[in-house]
């Protein structure tokens, strides 16, 4: 065998496509299989001497699919037969008791409302926006990625949530516990629109039939498409002099250390830097039952400080104690969970007005 061949084990879809690019690099490729067909969860199976598809219950991201057969210079709707429909999948309890779920959002959200009631109706509608934002986030940079792995989704975590947040680039942002400035680095990246990675190098460069001249023409319109700023409305604070050293270090090596206002100090001492915009945190959260007692009492104030100073913006924390809306007494909306490590962490948002948002007590009228 030559360093040309390559075997590809398993004939499921991911072993179809990965042969199918490998093949149309110029690679020769052995595909096995030990079942009698190919297609691994799309394929027929015999049942009672009828043939019934495996799979897929619901076909999603026809663009992918069509993407893969434009490579191999071959067109999706010329080799599969598709139909559209409205019902994509019916959850079933007994005869008379079902849910449908349909293409359309309004539609399976009308749907949920009907089973469930209107509350878990606008979760659904929540829960798809969320979605959208973490595709839309996770598309190119992890899972259209030539090595995806833990490392690189840890990376665009920080974009992320910034995006889960509502950052468009444009927005003051500030983090009061900024650490060593990850949410800065992370957040001048999008404000600058300076892609990710782009100090890199990448594993298929080494391919056989890689183009490189139309890679450098990639990176150079990724690079003529910064925006060049002079200063940006990202503000990063910590308490610890330590931490603001190593984030000061950080943002000199992203080149933006001009663009970002630093400090030093209580976070709850900090004022407003602008009349409205986001506050983007990475709060401590302890697993000891020591540090657990002492953010009890860190999660009010911090609660005082936001209704106090900052009217008009909007905080988003990032948490795995899932203690903090209670113990800060305010209205929340969270988003679905996120991992640091081995810890389930939540991103709870607050909208932050003038004043309460407690209903007044109603006048005793005897007095």
């Amino acid at each position: 065998m030559s360093r040309q061949d390559v075997v590809v084990i398993g004939a499921g879809v991911a072993g179809l496509v990965a042969a199918l690019e490998l093949a149309r690099r110029g690679l020769a490729v052995t595909l096995t299989e030990r079942a009698d067909t190919p297609g691994g969860k799309l394929r027929e199976v015999a049942v009672a001497g009828q043939r019934l598809d495996a799979g897929p219950t619901v076909f999603t991201l026809r663009e992918v699919f069509e993407d893969i057969f434009d490579a191999a210079g071959s067109d999706f709707a010329s080799q599969v037969g598709t139909r559209r429909v409205d019902v994509l999948a019916r959850h079933a309890w007994s005869a008379g008791q079902h849910l449908d779920l349909h293409a359309g959002i309004e539609r399976s959200a009308e749907a949920i409302g009907d089973f469930a009631g209107a509350a878990e109706a606008r979760r659904f509608i929540r829960f798809t926006r969320d979605a959208q934002a973490i595709y839309r986030t996770l598309d190119a940079s992890f899972m259209r990625a030539q090595r995806p792995g833990p490392l690189e989704l840890a990376r665009r975590a920080g974009p992320g949530i910034l995006l889960l947040a509502g950052y468009n680039g444009s927005q003051p942002l500030l983090d009061p516990m900024c650490g060593s400035g990850t949410f800065l680095v992370e957040a001048a990246d999008i404000a600058l629109n300076r892609a990710p990675g782009r100090d890199r190098r990448f594993a298929f460069e080494q391919l056989i039939g890689h183009n490189d001249i139309l890679w450098h023409s990639v990176r150079n319109d990724a690079v003529l498409a910064q925006r060049k700023l002079d200063k940006l409305p990202l503000y990063g604070n910590d308490r610890d002099p330590e931490l603001v050293a190593i984030a000061r270090r950080n943002l000199a090596r992203a080149e933006i250390e001009q663009l970002v206002t630093l400090s030093c100090g209580d976070a709850t001492e900090l004022a407003a830097p602008a009349d409205n915009g986001l506050i983007v945190c990475n709060p401590p959260y302890g697993v000891r039952l020591d540090e657990q007692d002492a953010l009890a009492e860190l999660y009010p104030l911090l609660a005082t400080w936001l209704k106090r100073n900052f009217a008009g913006w909007h905080a988003h924390f990032m948490t795995a104690d899932t203690r903090l809306p209670s113990l800060m007494r305010l209205s929340t909306s969270s988003r679905p969970p996120l991992f640091n490590g081995p810890l389930a962490c939540h991103v709870y948002g607050f909208e932050l007005v003038p004043g309460s948002n407690r209903k007044e007590k109603a006048a005793d009228d005897s007095q």
